[in-house]
């Protein structure tokens, strides 16, 4: 299912998102993770995420 192997260039999957909500962390984090390499992958630029006290 995971390919382990570090290959050049971009990343074109989001195989450490879906490993996430695999191993069960809160769907909240996943979806902004999601959100996050969706924008990034619109405007080419990380932004900043700031981690929320629960």
């Amino acid at each position: 299912m995971f390919n382990y192997l570090l290959q050049q260039g971009r990343a074109t999957t989001r195989n450490a998102i879906r490993l996430l909500d695999m191993l069960g962390y809160d769907p909240e984090l996943v979806r902004d993770a999601g959100n996050a390499a969706a924008e990034f992958e619109h405007i080419g630029v990380w932004k900043k995420i700031l981690a929320q006290k629960r």
